[in-house]
Parts: structure tokens; C-alpha cells; sequence
């Protein structure tokens, strides 16, 4: 080809260019129909406003929108309640942002004169992930039922077996927050054992209650008593009840209050509520009392509500170690973010850092529960 002709084809080529790099930038910014916006600048994905308000909302790293909780997920956002997927995502933090924090207290100073600009440096620097001081880590469920050092199930180390903290009790709230019950787990067994595998089935709990339905004004003196059971060749069962209907439903419905999520073998003795991260309802369940303290209690409306806990996450943006943001900094009840920067590895995938930069709708400042997150892939 000579000069010349070459030299007439450089606007064409450029001219292409420009096309390509404009297609490229229109791909790169997406609006889902909950309102939630992603866009992205120079690599970093920024996703305004996720719909906090009523539950979890779920969100997708890799497709940078927010998705059903049936679809595949990252992350998931409730109010300030952070959790991520624990069958594909682990976490750790890389950056504490030690600045924000005088003597392990919030210096309101620093946290009200930060902005999402002035600590973008901290997202996009570099951080050598395989250090042995970044651990990663699944998130790990705490029940509000064993939420205190007292449990419902123990270990006899003499038995090798399982047993029901028969001195234990707990005041549960239904998924309505209308009803009451007395809880009481009184045995834990199983019918076969495998000496080979070490393997058993054929295992049941029992669980005694003492029911406060809505139109009652105490709790009843007669006991209820409920005792799920899985089949005879397995240790493990999922059942539900409903503390209204006084019976055993299906997991999927949305009335059920209390899920026993039973695998022996794998030593998992979950009681779990409809509330919090386990369901959509209002269950919750007071701290633990002895045989004493719960007699003492007449009716479950003499509980403070605030009294009641949901089950939930532990994560690294949930522990007060390590939480993203602080509450009430100048004495208005309001969320400021610290900018922390987490990593986020997907199974099989990238590995994201991220920082949750907003609580608030972006379009008026005000409105909480609408956060704001921004992050890019770093492997």
C-alpha cells in the first residue's frame, strides 16, 4: 500500500474507533425495573438506590442488577443487615480504615467530612489479596434461639451423643407478631445407628410449648407439644410449624413460625424464626430463662418487643469489629458510611473489592434503606 493511499484511510479508521468505543460505554450502564442503577467509570461498577426497604434485596456482582433471591446472588441488603451467599461468596476486609476510629471510637470529624470521592482512593488501590493477613470467610448463621452462650441442643461428650437442654427456655414471637409461645426442647433421639459409618437415622426432637394465641392475654397452661422427625434411613429432615394452627406446615408457605433444620451427622441443630435472614415475617425470640424465669412471665406483651431477636448473619460487614458504617455520630439518628473496602471471591469466579458508600436515596438524600454500593473486579 503506498503512503498516500494510507494516509486517506486514517479518518475512516479513527471513525471506527470512536464507533466501538461508544458502543462499549452505552454496554457498560444498566437500569433494573426496581429502580436500582448500575453504572461504570474507568472499571468500577457503581449500584445506586438497592431497594433495602421491605426484606432483602439481592444483588448480582457479575450482571452489576439486582435479582430474586431464586436467581443466582452475591450479596443481599435489609436496612443496614448485610449477608452473601454462603454456598459461593467469602469475604474479608482490606482496608479498616483505621482513620475513621480514635481509640476504637467513631471520630465524627472524619466521618462527616468524608465523601464517597475523597475515599475512592482506597477502593482502586492495590492490594495483594494472597497475604495471610486478609482471611476469608463465610458468613455464619446465628439462630435467635441459641443466640446467647445457652443452647438448645449439647454435646455429651460421655454419650457421644446429642441431648435436649431440658432447663432451657425461651418466649418466641410468631411470624404475625401477634402470638406468643413458651419454648422448651425436651429430647433429641434417634432409632439406628451404623457402627461402621458412624452414621444414625430415624432421628426426632421434641419441643414442648406453651401457646398465647392473638385473642389470648396469657399463656396457656396446657402444653403443646411438637415433634418433627426424619425418615428412617436419614439423620437429617426440614419441618415447619405454625404456632396459630397449633400444627405442622409446609416450609413454603409463608405462615410457618418455627423450622427445625435438623442434619445429625452434620451436627446442625438449627430452630430457626420466619424473620430476619431465615424469613419474610416478624418472628423473633427473647433471651434464654431457667424453669424460674420463664414462670414469672405471664404474658409474652410484658416482653419488651426490642427484646426480641431475629436470626441473622455474621459477616465482616455486620461484626462491630469491622462493620461498614456507625449510627447516630452527631446526635441525629443517622448512618454514616466509613468506606471500608471489602473482598468479595465468588466461587469459581472474580473476586470483587467493594465498598458500601450510601444508606440513603441518592435522589433527596433523606429516604433510608435505599444503599448504594460501588466495587470492581480484581481477579
Amino acid at each position: 500500500m503506498t503512503l498516500f493511499k494510507f494516509l486517506l484511510l486514517l479518518p475512516f479508521l479513527a471513525c471506527l474507533a470512536a464507533c466501538d468505543s461508544s458502543s462499549d460505554s452505552d454496554n457498560n450502564s444498566t437500569t433494573t425495573s426496581d429502580e436500582a442503577s448500575s453504572s461504570q467509570d474507568d472499571a468500577v461498577t457503581t449500584i445506586e438506590n438497592i431497594d433495602a426497604t421491605n426484606g432483602w434485596a439481592y444483588v448480582n456482582l457479575a450482571s452489576k442488577s439486582t435479582v430474586q433471591s431464586t436467581d443466582t446472588w452475591h450479596i443481599a441488603f435489609s436496612a443496614t443487615s448485610t449477608m452473601t451467599n454462603t454456598d459461593t461468596v467469602t469475604n474479608a476486609i482490606v482496608a479498616s480504615q483505621s482513620d475513621f476510629y480514635s481509640d476504637g471510637s467513631a471520630n465524627s470529624s472524619v466521618f462527616t467530612n468524608a465523601t464517597a470521592s475523597s475515599e475512592l482512593e482506597h477502593l482502586t488501590a492495590a492490594y495483594d489479596l494472597t497475604d495471610s493477613s486478609y482471611t476469608f470467610a463465610t458468613d455464619t448463621l446465628t439462630t435467635a434461639i441459641n443466640s446467647g452462650t445457652t443452647k438448645w441442643a449439647n454435646y455429651n461428650s460421655t454419650t457421644r451423643a446429642y441431648d435436649a437442654n431440658s432447663d432451657a427456655w425461651w418466649v418466641i414471637r410468631n411470624s404475625a407478631a401477634d402470638a406468643f409461645a413458651k419454648l422448651n426442647a425436651t429430647s433429641i433421639s434417634y432409632t439406628d445407628y451404623n457402627s461402621t459409618t458412624h452414621q444414625v437415622s430415624g432421628v426426632s426432637i421434641s419441643l414442648n410449648l406453651y401457646i398465647q394465641s392473638a385473642t389470648d392475654s396469657g399463656f396457656s397452661t396446657a402444653v403443646t407439644t411438637w415433634t418433627p422427625s426424619s425418615t428412617s434411613d436419614s439423620g437429617a429432615f426440614i419441618k415447619c410449624y405454625d404456632i396459630d394452627s397449633t400444627a405442622e406446615v409446609d416450609c413454603s408457605t409463608d405462615g410457618w413460625d418455627i423450622k427445625a433444620d435438623i442434619d445429625y451427622n452434620s451436627y446442625k441443630f438449627n430452630l430457626l424464626l420466619n424473620s430476619g435472614v431465615s424469613g419474610s415475617g416478624s418472628a423473633g425470640a427473647s433471651t434464654s430463662y431457667d424453669s424460674d424465669g420463664v414462670n414469672a412471665i405471664a404474658s409474652g406483651s410484658d416482653i419488651n418487643s426490642r427484646s426480641f431477636v431475629t436470626d441473622a448473619m455474621s459477616n465482616v460487614y455486620t461484626d462491630d469489629a469491622t462493620q461498614w458504617y456507625e449510627y447516630n455520630l452527631t446526635g441525629q439518628h443517622k448512618i454514616w458510611p466509613n468506606y471500608r473496602v471489602y473482598a468479595v471471591k465468588v466461587a469459581n469466579g472474580a473476586t470483587y473489592l467493594m465498598q458500601i458508600t450510601s444508606y440513603y436515596n441518592t435522589t433527596d438524600g433523606t429516604t433510608g434503606r435505599y444503599i448504594s454500593i460501588r466495587y470492581h473486579a480484581v481477579e
